[in-house]
């Protein structure tokens, strides 16, 4: 294209500096002969004009190489032997077989001495407890406890020192403490632990089981300032403390007799301080129970 505009430029050149017309050049040829004839320049350029350019061969876009990314060399895994496979073990086929129930052997009250105030003199009496022995009586306290002089069945009136040098037990029961509520705490425990010390002294081959005093009912708890639940609570802590659970074992008997609230119920007593006379049996059976269990899990043969 460009070529072709470069010729038509010359041309209008030379027809300018000829003072040839233009009507000239479109004049149609005449006999005289034909416009490139008379102008030789003329057919120089329509040769030109004429000729077709050539094309210009389409550029194609540069493309990058295909590069086919090197692929990075896997680590071989090194081989893992296989674990030796582990005998057959046939008895791992086998259900176990269900464990029989631990029978707990209930205590008994053969060789057995029982010591307290009016509610074990309740047991005594209530309780259906053969072949125990019953050092009790009303009023009865850590301090007076070795003045009194007691009719035993089948040993006669003694003393409590008496009584221990001539008998040897296997098992001997303390329920002491809520006739001296009204003495100094810190010392009444401490008369207590002395009690204690004299009974092993003289048992030594004797498991000692100390129960908690029982409660009272809510209503005497509340109007009374000196026999009341909480000052009973304490001193049941008191005597806890003083069990080993190798030769002095603790029971609190309260869980058979007490209402939601912590108080001995008011259909279980009649007096609230007392049970009943039809629990005391009731209240014998749960202390067989309940140590046979503290000697099984102390591993002590009765």
């Amino acid at each position: 294209m460009k070529k072709k505009v470069l010729v038509l430029s010359y041309l209008l050149v030379f027809v300018l500096g000829m003072n040839i017309s233009v009507d000239a050049l479109l004049t149609p040829v005449n006999q005289e002969g034909t416009l490139e004839q008379k102008f030789p320049i003329m057919e120089a350029l329509a040769d030109v004009l004429d000729a077709e350019e050539p094309e210009a061969p389409l550029e194609e876009p540069e493309t990058e190489p295909n590069v086919v990314p090197e692929l990075e060399e896997e680590a071989e895994e090194p081989e893992v032997e296989p674990e030796p496979e582990e005998p057959a073990d046939p008895e791992a086929d086998e259900e176990p077989e269900p464990e029989e129930p631990v029978e707990i052997p209930v205590a008994t009250f053969e060789k057995t001495l029982f010591i307290g105030d009016s509610r074990t003199v309740g047991l005594m009496e209530y309780g259906v407890i053969e072949d125990a022995h019953f050092f009790s009586d009303v009023g009865m306290t850590v301090y007076n406890i070795n003045d009194k002089v007691i009719s035993v069945p089948n040993v006669g009136r003694v003393t409590l020192k008496q009584l221990l040098d001539g008998k040897e037990y296997d098992k001997i029961y303390v329920m002491l403490g809520i006739n001296e509520l009204g003495y100094n705490m810190k010392q009444t425990v401490g008369v207590y632990g002395e009690l204690i010390d004299m009974i092993q002294s003289k048992e030594p081959n004797a498991i000692i089981v100390l129960q908690g005093n029982l409660h009272v009912t809510k209503e005497r708890s509340t109007s009374d300032s000196v026999i009341n639940n909480p000052a009973i609570n304490r001193f049941n802590d008191a005597v806890k403390q003083q069990a080993d659970y190798e030769k002095v074992f603790y029971l609190d008997p309260n869980v058979l007799f007490d209402d939601e609230e912590g108080h001995l119920s008011d259909e279980k007593t009649g007096d609230q301080a007392h049970i009943y006379a039809k629990h005391y049996k009731e209240w014998a059976d749960w202390i067989a129970v309940e140590t046979g269990k503290l000697l099984w899990e102390a591993n002590v043969e009765e």
